[in-house]
């Protein structure tokens, strides 16, 4: 069951951070966030991403590849919070 859940995250961690990247240079224009959150959450979830495949397929740990691909939706949580809270809305 962890091996689903993880491959789950992987998945869509690549789906969504390849989604922010062709929205990033430009390739897509559906972006609802600015210009650099979209870059931010771009390499986030990329990077969550092959850490996860790296801990499934050398490391064969597949909890932590779940806590990895599970922890990137966490990072982004605060990050929107942080913006909601601090963010300058005129």
């Amino acid at each position: 069951m962890v091996k689903i859940l993880a491959w789950i995250f992987i998945f869509f961690n690549v789906y969504m951070g390849g989604n922010f990247f062709l929205n990033a240079i430009g390739i897509l224009q559906d972006s609802k966030y600015g210009v650099g959150a979209t870059r931010l959450y771009a390499v986030l979830l990329l990077a969550m991403a092959g850490a996860s495949v790296y801990f499934m397929f050398v490391k064969s740990n597949a909890k932590m590849a779940l806590w990895i691909g599970a922890g990137a939706w966490v990072l982004i949580f605060f990050i929107l919070l942080a913006n909601m809270i601090f963010g300058k809305y005129n």
